[in-house]
């Protein structure tokens, strides 16, 4: 069994998506009785698996509630089209395995941690995504909101290639992009000296440049 406070899935696209698909989470306590259910929309409403290109990865978090009483469960996992029933009971689960919730009082530091560490790992999941897509509005969104918790290592090598970015932007003095992708940079490593540096003089070429 896994101890878990919440559920942790990782999905591939093997081909184009015509439609936008949920996940369903079922959880049966150990007599067998259905205790939880939740379904949520696969990219969390944002990035929908119609979007999604061949071969591309996504992970999505699901808490499950702080009031389960400790103990052994059974969690399955269904797919849910948009134009189908909401029940699903009667399809056959994706997966199913036997999970172990522990007393989330007495952890209440640690789950805290783990929850920061989920957060971050999927916002950065949709900043690059935003990245690629070249969505830089939702790319600073995303970095906004990360900027409250506390930094994560793999977030370095993402500013550095914000900061390249914007450099190259400063290079063909774009200065609206290299301001913007300073700025991304500077939010995903706030320790960047460089990022600031550039995120100084591209806002002072941007603010000129709106002036003339």
């Amino acid at each position: 069994m896994e101890v878990l406070t919440g559920i942790d899935s990782v999905w591939l696209a093997s081909q184009p998506q015509g439609e936008d698909w949920s996940m369903e989470v079922v959880l049966l306590d150990q007599d067998g009785v259905k205790v939880y259910t939740r379904t949520e929309p696969l990219g969390y409403g944002w990035y929908s698996t119609s979007q999604w290109q061949p071969d591309e990865l996504f992970r999505q978090y699901i808490p499950l509630p702080a009031d389960l009483p400790a103990g052994g469960y059974t969690v399955s996992l269904r797919l849910v089209g948009s134009s189908a029933a909401p029940s699903t009971e009667d399809k056959e689960p994706l997966c199913s395995t036997e999970i172990y919730l522990h007393d989330q009082t007495e952890d209440q530091g640690q789950v805290s941690d783990q929850l920061d560490e989920y957060i971050l790992q999927n916002l950065l999941i949709e900043a690059q995504s935003a990245w690629n897509t070249g969505d830089l509005e939702v790319l600073l969104s995303s970095l906004r909101e990360k900027d409250a918790l506390p930094p994560a290592p793999e977030w370095l090598a993402f500013g550095r290639e914000l900061r390249q970015a914007a450099s190259l932007a400063a290079q063909h003095e774009d200065w609206k992009r290299a301001y913007q992708l300073y700025l991304a940079a500077a939010l995903a490593n706030p320790t960047d000296a460089w990022a600031q540096r550039g995120l100084e003089q591209a806002r002072r070429n941007y603010l000129l440049g709106d002036q003339a």
